[in-house]
């Protein structure tokens, strides 16, 4: 009557105080309407589960038939597929039950979804909405599915779980009776309230050929079951390429073997250069998980000496993006003697002999002995030095003899 637009409910007996005058509702009983829900604010729900959400809204003679709504976020909800509305009045009478059946590939992770109702009996419209709820949907995913890595390097696997507080993430390796309880070898993060999640991370360092072919699962027990995520993990070996030291105008072989494949990964062999890269790759075998590759140089000189290594690419479907190792690099060496040696001598008969010969050899390791001959390496060696000096990829060799004859002519060294 003065204006006043009282906007919270009265009941019969409750006074509204403006300004200094006093209104009571003695006259007339107002209605107070609510709206309840039976969801929480957070929703942790199974993957595999329809979730069910139900809204109940206040009925009676007073009031025409109230509109019961959903909307999830800012869209309206419309009955279909994977969400479906239904309302009826309970058993009772006295109230309106809306309920909106949610299938997980509709209700994903941080989905907002809300209630409402529209009263249309008493002096104006009015609308009650109920809190929303954010379902969230419990899950474990791994950062990656499939892992291929090299032998001796370290395995990290980031496993992420969304679900309530008290979640407790384990680790195996294997399934069943024969699984591997391996959440000692992990370490997680504090709980993210924002996200609902947790993250642990799986180490294992030095990797060899036992960790190889098995998957390793990140779970959890929910009230609805366990959820898990698995990996698959693969350790490759790169054996074969060894420092190779020929003569000149000899063949030179590498090979390159790789182990621990279940399909054939390609192979190709490099030479380093300045500025660039010079690539080869000559035939194949296969043996089982091990595949072995050759690269030839039917005739070596001076310029194929160098360092050669090999590159192998595995791509898989289950990988999320091709995985390449690069091997050791290994030395090529055209052996030759070299232009500091000593390739004759006068000497008069009765003086002492010292000759000197100096091997490009590129790895001592490639030496099993050195001998002098005189004259044809087809007799006898006069002389077995075990005491060869190696620097440089150079080998030195000394043969000493303190008086000359006249039949130490034409002594040569054999590598």
């Amino acid at each position: 009557s003065s204006g006043i637009n009282a906007e919270w409910p009265l009941r019969p007996g409750y006074t509204c105080r403006f300004s200094e005058t006093e209104y009571s509702t003695t006259t007339a009983a107002v209605k107070v309407l609510e709206l309840s829900r039976s969801f929480e604010s957070k929703s942790f729900e199974s993957p595999t589960k329809v979730i069910n959400l139900q809204c109940d809204s206040d009925y009676n003679d007073q009031l025409q038939n109230p509109t019961m709504s959903w909307k999830k976020g800012d869209t309206a909800v419309v009955s279909g597929a994977g969400e479906v509305i239904t309302t009826e009045k309970n058993e009772a009478g006295t109230k309106f039950v809306s309920k909106l059946a949610l299938t997980v590939s509709t209700a994903m992770d941080g989905s907002m979804y809300t209630c409402f109702v529209d009263y249309t009996g008493i002096t104006a419209s009015k609308q009650l909405s109920a809190d929303p709820t954010k379902i969230i949907v419990q899950k474990v995913e791994l950062d990656k599915s499939y892992q291929i890595l090299e032998k001796g390097s370290t395995l990290s696997s980031v496993c992420t779980v969304t679900g309530p507080s008290d979640i407790q993430i384990k680790w195996r390796k294997g399934s069943g009776d024969s699984a591997t309880d391996l959440t000692s070898s992990a370490t997680a993060a504090a709980y993210a309230e924002e996200s609902n999640t947790i993250v642990s991370t799986l180490s294992i360092a030095s990797l060899t050929n036992a960790e190889s072919n098995d998957n390793y699962e990140c779970y959890t027990d929910f009230s609805s079951g366990e959820l898990k995520a698995t990996l698959q993990l693969h350790v490759a070996e790169i054996t074969g390429l060894v420092d190779v030291g020929v003569q000149a105008e000899s063949a030179a072989v590498f090979t390159c073997t790789v182990s621990n494949f279940k399909k054939v990964p390609t192979v190709k062999f490099y030479k380093e250069v300045d500025g660039g890269e010079d690539t080869a790759l000559s035939g194949e075998a296969r043996s089982g998980d091990t595949f072995t590759w050759t690269y030839t140089i039917a005739s070596a000189s001076d310029s194929s000496q160098g360092k050669y290594y090999c590159k192998v690419t595995y791509e898989e479907e289950a990988a999320d993006a091709p995985t390449t190792f690069t091997s050791t690099a290994v030395t090529l060496t055209v052996r030759s003697i070299d232009a500091t040696s000593t390739t004759s001598a006068i000497i008069k008969t009765g003086d002492g002999i010292t000759l000197s010969c100096v091997l490009n050899v590129g790895s001592k390791a490639q030496v099993t002995e050195v001998k002098w001959f005189k004259g044809s390496t087809d007799g006898t060696a006069i002389f077995t030095d075990a005491a060869t000096v190696f620097a440089d990829s150079k080998l030195t060799t000394t043969y000493k003899k303190e008086k000359s004859t006249d039949c130490d002519s034409a002594l040569i060294p054999l590598l």
